[in-house]
């Protein structure tokens, strides 16, 4: 572990964040250590263990992000709610996507809030918050978007925005990626909670990028997991280590090293704490 990291990254206390673990399915339980968790909607659909899991986090009062990007669904056969609705009902996250399309579409927006507020009024007992995610990569863009949202939203049913890890390839000025976003878009960004989707490199350079901004909530990854499964401390992200199969099996002694790993990382991202 190199020093630059142990001094710059370790020693940085954070401001209350959480973190949720991507995991493969074999290994769920290495992510209990976590009080975050980030629920695809696809995998939900396919796995009794994965729903039987995440219930039980739900159930213990972890914080559950329900994500239905455009990976969770085929968007020009469905437009998403129709199998986002029956797992707010069961799972009611404290937080879901908005269906994502391929482009952002001012009608797609107006046909989601329209869905949210007939939902609240059928199901009064689900109280899901909703989160809609910029769609371009550049900046005139997502300013543009913002716009939208606050044109069509006037009910401010959107209460949370999720960043997601491609923006990192945002430039504005000497800073970049979404650092450069949090910076330029304040105005727009006030009214949210904010969501960071993946990690594009370091887990924990990124972690520590957020620490000052009150209102960005948590970040999510399965970064954590391919350092950890590979015998690699989450702060050891330097040299970037080769992909590898992501759903590969590991031993025994192996998950209780991740499992040591994502209670240390956990505990330094809530808690400020390392331990």
């Amino acid at each position: 572990m190199s020093l630059w990291i142990t001094k710059n990254v370790q020693s940085v206390g954070l401001n209350n964040m959480k973190f949720a673990f991507i995991v493969p399915e074999a290994h769920l339980d290495t992510a209990r250590v976590s009080s975050a968790h980030l629920v695809l909607t696809t995998y939900w659909q396919q796995s009794k263990k994965y729903r039987k899991f995440y219930m039980e986090m739900r159930e213990r009062g972890d914080f559950i992000i329900l994500d239905n990007s455009i990976h969770e669904y085929d968007y020009e056969k469905s437009d998403g709610w129709d199998i986002i609705e029956p797992i707010l009902q069961e799972l009611q996250p404290n937080v879901a996507t908005i269906p994502e399309t391929a482009d952002f579409d001012a009608d797609d927006i107006v046909h989601s809030l329209g869905f949210i507020e007939t939902f609240r009024e059928v199901n009064p007992e689900v109280e899901t918050e909703f989160l809609w995610v910029p769609r371009s990569t550049f900046i005139d863009e997502v300013v543009d978007e913002f716009h939208v949202i606050e044109d069509e939203d006037v009910e401010g049913l959107l209460t949370w925005v999720g960043l997601h890890k491609d923006m990192e390839q945002i430039a504005l000025g000497n800073t970049g990626g979404r650092l450069a976003l949090l910076h330029a878009l304040v105005p727009e960004l006030d009214r949210y909670k904010i969501w960071m989707f993946g990690n594009h490199k370091s887990p924990t350079d990124e972690a520590a990028t957020y620490k000052d901004y009150e209102n960005v909530i948590g970040n999510d990854s399965s970064k954590p997991w391919r350092f950890a499964a590979a015998a690699r401390s989450i702060w050891e992200s330097r040299p970037y280590p080769p992909d590898f199969d992501f759903n590969h099996k590991i031993d025994a002694d192996t998950e209780e090293f991740v499992v040591r790993e994502f209670t240390k990382f956990s505990s330094w991202v809530e808690n400020g704490i390392l331990q």
